[in-house]
């Protein structure tokens, strides 16, 4: 249960970030630099620092060491932002 709500939470961090409305001006703001306007518009590149995030607070007692956790979690993450985003229909996608 805690890894469906991991993926879940993930994706919907994402999708959020990417392309909700309310996210719009920080999108903007990370836009103006090269290297921030590839971050932010990444499902790849957001759902691995993504997946750290909610892997720690909702996972952190599946998986010790926490260096390996924080690993896996941002891959798993990455993965499923992806994928999940990959499927989405165009009208849905900024």
């Amino acid at each position: 249960m805690q890894f469906l709500m991991f993926l879940f939470a993930v994706f919907g961090t994402v999708e959020i970030i990417i392309s909700g409305e309310p996210t719009k001006p920080l999108r903007g703001l990370f836009s103006k630099s090269k290297l921030g306007g590839a971050f932010i518009h990444c499902p790849l590149c957001l759902g691995f620092w993504v997946g750290i995030f909610w892997g720690y607070w909702i996972m952190k007692d599946m998986l010790p060491p926490w260096y390996i956790a924080g690993f896996a979690n941002g891959c798993m993450g990455s993965g499923i932002a992806y994928l999940l985003h990959s499927w989405l229909p165009p009208s849905l996608e900024e």
